[in-house]
């Protein structure tokens, strides 16, 4: 048995990377008949009922966790798995619990949270206490890592833990053939993820101001950070863009398809990502990415020359004004590479992912 701790988890919690990629793992689980039980957290007030259809006795959404039922689930598991490090439900009680749990393996995968840039003064002090709460528990410890990549530049604190590393599941699911409308007036770049200081924005809004008049730019996400909206919204104004932003609702699976359909380029400006699905997705909806080398999948310019680009505001107006001239048969030519990209991703996450489960449960 496997149990999981994750603080979000679909339908709950829909969107989000770790969240897709623990439903991707318990649905190899399933395929591969491995027990496992995820236990997440329920968010009545926003979610009252996102469960009204959902029936997967593998899966508790619990609005309080108590550390007596998470050392009774303890016990009847082989692995146990935590998926975030900072929140006291998911990460501090469970670590509480494994002190009063006979010895297990015990999975850590901070999912992007110790790459630089993630951490301050407060929370390196926080990982030193957690850690050592680990230690002193005394069970076998693995950390889980995305990629080479995220444990390269991962904050090393858990490097005396067994290192594991495959990376989050894709669908494989692509659209048998999806154009960008290159007969519009307007060329729309789209942006589709959470709307948060981490994810660099305002180098979107810095590449509006040297584009082309015709170029405007969507942002599709949940606006849970008013002051930083506010910032970008007070930047676009001093760079005179205001009415070539726009920001939209935040999205789901169906609505997502719908709005990227409106898209010519998916853009993501990361400074720095562990997977980034929303990177995945587009490519599934059949358009065209443009993203930084934050993300780890510099392999993409292999089959799309200058798919990951440096953070640089001149080299990425060159790309999209390439784009932007780019004809339908070349479009679609450049659409195949990249899915052709993606399904040896697929194959090999998949391969990877069974790899890796199977190394902690052995």
């Amino acid at each position: 048995m496997i149990t999981i701790l994750t603080p979000h988890f679909p339908p709950i919690s829909e969107f989000g990377g770790p969240n897709k990629s623990l439903a991707g793992v318990c649905s190899l689980l399933h395929k591969q008949k491995t027990p496992y039980r995820v236990i997440a957290k329920y968010m009545r007030h926003a979610h009252s009922d996102a469960l009204k259809d959902f029936d997967n006795p593998n899966i508790s959404f619990k609005d309080r966790i108590k550390i007596g039922e998470l050392r009774q689930q303890f016990i009847a598991s082989e692995v146990i798995w935590i998926n975030t490090l900072y929140s006291y439900s998911f990460s501090v009680l469970p670590a509480l619990a494994l002190l009063f749990t006979p010895k297990r393996k015990v999975v850590l995968s901070p999912r992007g949270q110790l790459l630089k840039g993630a951490l301050n003064t407060k929370k390196h002090l926080y990982l030193r206490l957690y850690k050592w709460c680990l230690k002193l528990a005394g069970h076998k410890y693995y950390v889980h890592y995305s990629n080479e990549q995220e444990a390269r530049d991962s904050y090393a604190i858990f490097d005396d833990f067994q290192q594991v590393i495959f990376n989050n599941l894709v669908s494989g699911e692509v659209l048998s053939e999806q154009l960008s409308a290159r007969d519009k007036e307007k060329f729309v770049l789209g942006y589709f993820g959470r709307i948060s200081p981490i994810k660099n924005i305002e180098f979107l809004l810095e590449l509006l101001k040297v584009l082309p008049d015709n170029v405007v730019l969507e942002v599709h996400g949940t606006q849970s950070e008013p002051r930083y909206i506010q910032r970008l919204k007070e930047q676009a104004d001093l760079l005179d863009i205001s009415s070539r932003l726009k920001f939209c609702d935040s999205y789901n699976k169906t609505t997502f398809a719908k709005h990227v359909q409106q898209v010519d380029l998916i853009v993501i400006p990361s400074k720095s990502e562990s997977f980034c699905h929303v990177f995945f997705e587009a490519i599934e909806s059949r358009k065209l990415v443009l993203a930084s080398t934050g993300l780890p999948w510099s392999a993409a310019n292999k089959a799309v020359p200058r798919t990951l680009l440096d953070l640089d505001v001149s080299i990425w107006k060159e790309r999209i004004e390439d784009l932007m001239d780019t004809d339908a048969k070349t479009y679609r030519q450049q659409q195949d590479k990249l899915v052709a990209y993606y399904m040896e991703v697929f194959e090999t996450t998949k391969s990877d992912t069974l790899k890796g489960i199977k190394e902690f449960l052995n």
